[in-house]
């Protein structure tokens, strides 16, 4: 019995190690070129992040996206104060940027993203956050938003530079810990997927 248990635990920790070199891998290049045959209709930007709310403005400024929404702010957070860094005109801070101060966490900005686009004809999304949460955001907005393409444009965290990261500890143990919230996070979308009744 005891042999088993132990093998069983080998079996789980192999997986868990081959899951997370996989995981690294699905992570996306931050130097790829984002290139549309026509601008989205939203730019979504979950905060939390270094440069996530400046490359969302700039896409913006570049005409890739006709809004922008930018999930998970603080509640006292006003237009003028977070774009103090980023040179975004007056008309387009109050025509086309939205703040959600409701969600707290990564499935919280999936699914007041979804609730804000409900009544909103949106048929493609740019989605912004750092490259390494990208895999569990993706995950989160497909489940939310199942008929929308979702477009992502990872950002660079220079703290967690996510190339040559088995040299850097504190980059290993940072992509280690998002990679188990990962594996949480399919496993709720796979309960609560399968407890969807089908569409007639």
């Amino acid at each position: 019995m005891i042999g088993f248990l132990l093998n069983v635990i080998w079996m789980s920790l192999v997986s868990l190690m081959l899951g997370f070199v996989w995981f690294v891998g699905q992570i996306p290049d931050t130097g790829q070129t984002l290139a549309l045959s026509q601008p989205a209709d939203v730019i979504v930007v979950l905060t939390g992040g270094e440069g996530r709310v400046q490359e969302g403005a700039r896409l913006l400024k570049q005409g890739k996206g006709r809004a922008l929404y930018i999930s998970g702010t603080h509640p006292t957070v006003k237009k003028r104060e977070l774009f103090q860094s980023v040179k975004l005109s007056k008309e387009l801070r109050y025509c086309c940027v939205t703040l959600d101060a409701v969600a707290a966490n990564t499935r919280g900005n999936a699914r007041e993203t979804a609730h804000w686009l409900h009544d909103r004809q949106a048929d493609r999304i740019i989605l912004v956050t750092t490259d390494y949460h990208m895999p569990r955001s993706l995950l989160e907005f497909e489940v939310a938003l199942p008929r929308t393409e979702i477009i992502p444009r990872p950002v660079a965290d220079k703290n967690i530079p996510v190339s040559g990261w088995w040299d850097e500890p504190h980059v290993t143990r940072t992509l280690a810990f998002e990679y188990m919230k990962y594996v949480l996070a399919r496993i709720k979308a796979a309960v609560e997927t399968a407890n969807v009744p089908p569409l007639e």
